[in-house]
């Protein structure tokens, strides 16, 4: 076996990342785009010891359950890994998926649902986030190929609506009209980083991100976006630190419209610090959910830990919920408070770092012999800290509480739950397809206190 090698090979099985398994005496292979029942020819792109990376190059026999994928760039970019397999199929990959690695990770051997599955399996996202790059001397954007900082070149992205090929075709124009920097990692010079859209009830919100303290002729880019979109904001983001972090903690309102939206039925605004989920008819049910499940209890008090705006908080206010927001962005706090009076609901808003306010609060709510308590969970891919986790333990042993915890990361969240097993039994799993054509799954686990 060596490097560049061809092979047939029939594919058995299929991988946590969506890609196609074959064992080849005591090799397993592992070729991205192959399904199950499949006989491909691959050529060898890496050896490891007994594992071995390849690429497809032919299918010479297709499965039924293949279909031709809408995106050229399908396979060159690293936005999707499913969209040769039939939408069906990729929620009941999923499902395996889900249940395999919850197994693994959290002991946990009971069933897990299909997914609920998205109305839209294309054009329902609503965020945008690209790099610039430059092609010889001209500017682009486009997404990086997987495992890689080699940038893909886009101007039509098939999971994001027509908005954001508009949104391109406008950057693009204004980086080239202006002559403006690119930013290069190698050499940590160039101005123009990443750009980042936002799109939701007809309302754009536009960021650029820049590698230093202002963009010439900006209000050249404020001309256009406005010929283009009827309600639109720009901000700049200062991020002048070499890292993968892509906003910087600085940013700088270019045009001073505000504009509010109506998400589920709470009035807002959006800002560039606002987290929302990326698939908004997934994101209704999801938290409808959450909502309607918590307030079958009489006098509910509900925690969101990791709030940002504090849009699934609001929504428990408006049921009729106690509610306590913990978000440790002060520009976020800021947005959510103005949430609050737009809506005259009542939310106790808490700027601080969960792992730290979390804890204090619960031991107030058990000074106060506060019953029918439910923690939400909503942390960044990474998962829960640590110390977030023990404290959690540690405060169950004293106050009873439920714990919704929502996860986009399926290898965290089966960690987390692992650890959390001692104190909370699993009462409900519920996936939902936030992401179609792509391996990735928004998953609801709901814990119950097994003092209760």
């Amino acid at each position: 076996m060596k490097v560049g090698q061809k092979l047939i090979v029939n594919i058995h099985d299929i991988g946590m990342n969506g890609e196609g398994i074959s064992r080849l005496t005591e090799h397993t292979i592992f070729i991205p785009h192959a399904l199950i029942g499949e006989t491909c020819e691959v050529e060898i792109t890496s050896l490891k010891a007994n594992i071995i990376g390849a690429k497809l190059c032919d299918v010479k026999f297709a499965s039924p359950d293949r279909v031709e994928p809408i995106c050229p760039l399908f396979g060159k970019c690293g936005g999707c890994d499913l969209m040769h397999m039939k939408y069906e199929k990729q929620l009941e990959y999923k499902q395996n998926a889900l249940s395999t690695i919850l197994r693994k990770n959290a002991g946990y051997v009971g069933a897990t649902t299909k997914p609920v599955s998205s109305a839209q399996q294309l054009y329902y996202r609503n965020k945008l986030q690209m790099p610039f790059g430059l092609v010889k001397t001209t500017p682009i954007l486009g997404f990086y190929a997987k495992k890689t900082h080699e940038l893909v070149s886009t101007y039509k992205c098939y999971l994001h609506g027509n908005w954001s090929s508009k949104l391109m075709a406008v950057v693009r124009r204004f980086a080239q009209d202006t002559k403006q920097t690119i930013y290069n990692e190698k050499t940590k010079k160039g101005l123009l980083r990443h750009l980042i859209g936002r799109y939701i009830d007809d309302v754009l919100i536009v960021t650029l991100v820049i590698n230093g303290d202002s963009v010439n002729n900006i209000n050249l880019l404020v001309k256009y976006l406005k010929r283009t979109f009827k309600k639109v904001t720009l901000y700049l983001s200062i991020n002048t630190k070499h890292d993968n972090v892509i906003m910087g903690d600085r940013f700088i309102k270019v045009s001073y419209e505000t504009y509010k939206i109506n998400v589920s039925g709470i009035i807002l605004q959006l800002s560039p610090h606002s987290f929302f989920q990326v698939n908004d008819g997934i994101r209704e049910l999801m938290y409808s959910y959450i909502v309607e499940d918590i307030i079958k209890h009489s006098n509910p008090t509900v925690i969101d830990a990791f709030g940002g705006v504090g849009l699934i908080g609001a929504l428990c206010s408006k049921a009729g919920a106690d509610v306590y927001n913990i978000e440790i962005e002060q520009a976020a706090i800021d947005d959510a408070k103005k949430m609050c009076l737009a809506n005259n609901i009542n939310v106790t808003n808490i700027c601080g770092d969960a792992k730290v306010e979390l804890p204090k609060l619960l031991k107030s709510l058990l000074d106060k012999k506060v019953k029918n308590i439910s923690l939400i969970l909503d942390p960044p891919r990474k998962g829960i800290d640590l110390k977030i986790l023990e404290a959690l333990i540690e405060c169950s042993k004293k106050i009873d509480f439920d714990i919704y915890y929502i996860s986009c990361n399926a290898p965290t969240l089966s960690r987390d739950l692992g650890k959390l097993a001692k104190n909370f039994n699993i009462d409900s799993i519920k996936p939902y397809d936030m992401f179609p054509q792509t391996q990735h799954l928004e998953t609801v686990v709901k814990l119950k206190n097994k003092r209760t």
